[in-house]
């Protein structure tokens, strides 16, 4: 009997001291890319949208950047996005927020503070 628990426990020093493994359930950095964009495009403006009624600011904010997403295995998949936002020139009453796209009103509007549109 002691000789299993022993192995048992080696064998689990073992998956948990290996470089690359990652831990199972441990949250997992997805690539930035196109293929991203696509799969949450429809989450990212739904964020857009409650951050411009619920932030209380008159300037509309738009996404000019996606930090970083990860996704964690637990009962489904659990997704993290980070992202920045920054204000327009336009007002949030100007905010003709169609949930289609992400950022619907980027064209029309100027970023105040110097950065690129995303």
């Amino acid at each position: 009997m002691g000789l299993v628990c022993h192995l048992f426990v080696v064998s689990s020093l073992i998956l948990l001291t290996s470089g690359n493994v990652g831990m199972l359930g441990a949250p997992r950095i997805l690539q930035l890319n196109n293929a991203t964009l696509e799969k949450f495009g429809h989450e990212l403006a739904k964020v857009a949208h409650k951050f411009n009624s619920e932030y209380g600011n008159s300037s509309l904010h738009v996404i000019t950047k996606l930090v970083n997403v990860t996704s964690q295995v637990v009962q489904g998949i659990f997704y993290t996005l980070f992202v920045k936002f920054s204000p327009t020139s336009c007002t949030t009453a100007n905010n003709i927020h169609v949930l289609d796209t992400s950022f619907p009103s980027r064209d029309s509007c100027d970023l105040t503070d110097g950065e690129v549109k995303y």
